[in-house]
């Protein structure tokens, strides 16, 4: 009889970790390249060690998440698969692992900077009131999630004394919250009669709903991107109109996303669509390099006339 070998505690610890989910920490960076500081190593360091900081901290909350909802993931077609809804890993030792990464996370992010450290234990902080509590308020879950990206995006100015635009911060805000209402529109359909088994405010949502909504968001990050881009303030500081050509890639981007979530029925993880669709990993590589060209050349690719 052939022996089947078992993964062992830092595999099952490491897959519940989700480092998939790391891509959503590549949002620290932003505030680097747009503040004209792409050939700074020193914030380019800091930005490194806000992105590990962040990662050690976001891992951790998944771990603690996953105790809380092992129940409730038992219901769901692919989350039941997860080491510690399946049983594979004991939730004794994924909470202990959250509490050092929790402990870890804490340290070096005040290590690096107070104010920095103050946005890492309101991050974990406001994570374990979620899932105690917030995520059972229909509206109100959602709108947690993207407050959590946006303090991703104010923790670079904290540590690099950089000025981030109040369009990035509000553009943070919009998309996640695109990307959350999705994720609740996947679970919804996905789930059928026993959404609100797996998730209970699932029952205070509809698919009708949430299409509204999405629709608003959608109209609403599209046309702040825009207005981003033809600001005066922004273009004086770049000394050119050259963002304006990134416009098409933010909207093919969300137009694609819609389709993976509405065409192929996707959208119950955005960063396995991001890290798994070829044409919105390029389109985000295509957009980054537009943005990086267009801030940093100086002047104007093509004569703008229109004002």
């Amino acid at each position: 009889m052939a022996n089947s070998k078992k993964p062992n505690i830092l595999s099952l610890l490491a897959q519940a970790a989700r480092p998939q989910h790391w891509i959503k920490n590549t949002f620290v960076f932003l505030p680097v390249v747009f503040a004209q500081r792409l050939g700074d190593v020193d914030a380019w360091l800091d930005a490194i060690k806000m992105f590990v900081c962040f990662s050690i901290a976001a891992s951790s909350v998944y771990l603690w998440n996953d105790v809380a909802d092992a129940a409730s993931d038992r219901l769901h077609p692919t989350k039941k698969t997860r080491p510690i809804a399946s049983g594979a890993l004991k939730p004794q030792i994924a909470t202990t692992a959250a509490f050092i990464g929790m402990a870890i996370a804490l340290l070096g992010s005040y290590g690096l900077e107070l104010w920095f450290g103050h946005v890492i234990a309101l991050y974990i902080g406001m994570n374990v009131i979620y899932t105690k509590w917030w995520r059972d308020f229909v509206i109100i879950d959602v709108f947690c999630i993207s407050f959590f990206f946006v303090l991703r995006i104010i923790a670079a100015p904290l540590v690099l004394q950089i000025p981030v635009s109040y369009w990035m911060i509000i553009l943070t805000a919009l998309l996640s919250l695109f990307l959350a209402l999705n994720k609740r529109r996947f679970e919804l359909v996905r789930l059928a009669g026993k959404a609100s088994e797996h998730r209970e405010v699932l029952e205070k949502y509809s698919a009708y709903y949430i299409d509204q909504m999405c629709a608003a968001i959608t109209a609403s990050v599209l046309v702040v991107y825009m207005l981003y881009t033809l600001d005066p303030r922004q273009i004086e500081r770049f000394g050119s109109h050259n963002l304006v050509y990134s416009i098409p890639f933010v909207w093919y981007g969300v137009f694609r996303y819609q389709y993976l979530v509405f065409k192929k029925e996707l959208g119950g993880d955005p960063a396995k669509i991001v890290l798994s669709d070829r044409f919105i990993l390029l389109d985000i590589i295509l957009w980054i390099m537009v943005c990086a060209f267009g801030i940093y050349a100086r002047h104007e690719w093509v004569p703008f006339v229109i004002s």
